[in-house]
């Protein structure tokens, strides 16, 4: 029974559809396509937009970017992380486009200037920004 049951697991997991054809890896990117008015708030760890809904309203959405966003340790870049908290370790930031901009604590050896593009992974669905659910903790 267990044989079966394993058996007919790996045969769904093999036979289901790509989620590049359902349209489900592009609707957590890109949101600056359907997004104006990018600002930070909360010192930075909130991506705040306009955003047009499902019927081309644009409402105001926010993101928090701390739940997503990290910096690696070894190279001082930003980089996408689960409970990231990259505020702890980066000030003075900015955004630029999509791209966020930041001054990290490279440790001994000074201050290094990082930036991430928030397309990558972030994404608006009827005029709620998120994330698809891989980086971040909800």
């Amino acid at each position: 029974m267990r044989f079966s049951l394993v058996s007919l697991c790996l045969a769904t997991l093999t036979t289901a559809t790509p989620a590049s054809k359902t349209g489900l890896t592009d609707q957590w990117k890109d949101f600056s396509n359907t997004c104006t008015d990018l600002t930070l708030l909360n010192d930075g760890r909130t991506l705040g937009a306009a955003c047009t809904d499902n019927q081309s309203k644009g409402i105001f959405s926010t993101f928090e970017l701390a739940l997503c966003v990290g910096m690696d340790y070894k190279t001082c870049e930003l980089d996408w992380s689960y409970l990231g908290k990259f505020t702890n370790y980066c000030s003075n930031c900015t955004l630029k486009g999509s791209s966020l901009h930041c001054t990290c604590d490279g440790g001994r050896s000074g201050p290094h200037n990082s930036s991430l593009d928030l397309n990558q992974n972030i994404g608006n669905d009827d005029a709620l920004l998120g994330e698809r659910g891989v980086l971040c903790p909800y």
